[in-house]
């Protein structure tokens, strides 16, 4: 249990850190959206610019958790203290009843079943080698290595960065549930796209066979 706790505790600093960053840059664009897309957003840009300083800290070699974690102290503390999180704007039409229940049932399901998927210890053959296996390689040489026999070592490593983040604080589960969350985060931005530009039935739908086809 305590382990659970650890991981879950882990995977939410990381998703925290990249809001935090996210609606600290969102608040200076004065860029005004609905609540529910201005949260997606900070999220998806928090991220980009957490694994961006992620990958400074290991082209720097010092890739180790109390860096991390006084930096993601350091971005919820300066969100906190300039009111970041007070996010305000305008929302859109309410969803209909059939719709909204119709979407509800679809999220609420599969995310469970992806979160306790997540969580469970990795046994995936990519996770266990290129996606992860790198990362704690970084993780133990405080930045990159060299591994020139490994062709994936070469590749871009944006979200490997967001797992090194959260792979200190709760390892390989911790990282895998930093990838649900944007699973979580994708449905919902369409969702709220759909909404946006008036076809809100249409992005229910969407939104639901992406989740169904993320199992697949």
């Amino acid at each position: 249990m305590l382990e659970a706790l650890g991981i879950l505790l882990a995977a939410l600093f990381t998703v925290a850190a990249s809001l935090a960053a996210g609606l600290l840059f969102h608040a200076r664009l004065g860029i005004r959206t609905t609540r529910q897309e201005a949260l997606l957003f900070s999220f998806a840009t928090g991220a980009a610019l957490l694994s961006l300083a992620v990958f400074l800290f290991a082209a720097l070699r010092i890739a180790r958790w109390e860096v991390f974690l006084l930096a993601g102290t350091g971005l919820l503390a300066w969100s906190l203290r300039t009111g970041a999180w007070r996010v305000a704007g305008d929302e859109p039409p309410p969803l209909a009843t059939a719709p909204k229940l119709l979407f509800l049932a679809v999220f609420l399901v599969f995310s469970f079943v992806y979160f306790v998927w997540a969580l469970a210890p990795e046994i995936s053959p990519d996770g266990t080698t290129y996606h992860l296996g790198l990362v704690s390689r970084y993780l133990r040489e405080r930045g990159f290595a060299s591994v020139p026999a490994s062709m994936y070592a070469y590749l871009s490593q944006g979200m490997e960065m967001l797992f090194l983040f959260a792979f200190p604080f709760g390892r390989h589960s911790a990282a895998a549930l930093m990838h649900f969350a944007f699973l979580l985060t994708l449905p919902l931005a369409m969702l709220a796209y759909a909404r946006r530009f008036g076809f809100p039935a249409a992005g229910v739908t969407g939104a639901a066979a992406r989740l169904d086809e993320w199992q697949r």
